[in-house]
């Protein structure tokens, strides 16, 4: 399969709380994977393809979280048991209306978390 990403992706547990636009349901969740394209959620229900999501993005960077808007890429049709077992649905967005200054912020963040994966950081 071709590699499509255009920004680097790793492993990281963010906390976001969300918004579907279009069904007045929001929620709390955490990502399975980062990058500064977009990230994987585990999300507890299933949601339709392309739905817009207002996000509210927490990172460990000790700056306020920040606001943007993401949109369903793709969902798993299975969902798989988080460590309390829970069932969650792996979800796939891509951000939009993306301030600069924050996806500076999330290319850091996957900076450091590849700088320790592979044994450079502190």
């Amino acid at each position: 399969m071709e590699e499509r990403r255009k920004y680097r992706r790793v492993s990281g547990r963010l906390r976001v709380i969300y918004k579907i636009k279009d069904e007045m349901v929001e929620g709390s969740a955490y990502s399975i994977d980062v990058s500064a394209g977009g990230f994987c959620l585990g999300l507890d229900r299933r949601i339709n393809p392309d739905a817009l999501i207002e996000l509210l993005v927490y990172l460990p960077d000790n700056e306020k979280p920040f606001n943007c808007s993401g949109r369903v890429a793709w969902q798993k049709v299975q969902p798989r048991k988080d460590k309390d077992g829970a069932l969650l649905y792996e979800t796939g967005l891509r951000f939009e209306n993306l301030e600069l200054k924050n996806r500076l912020r999330l290319i850091y963040y996957v900076h450091g978390k590849s700088r320790k994966t592979n044994g450079q950081g502190k």
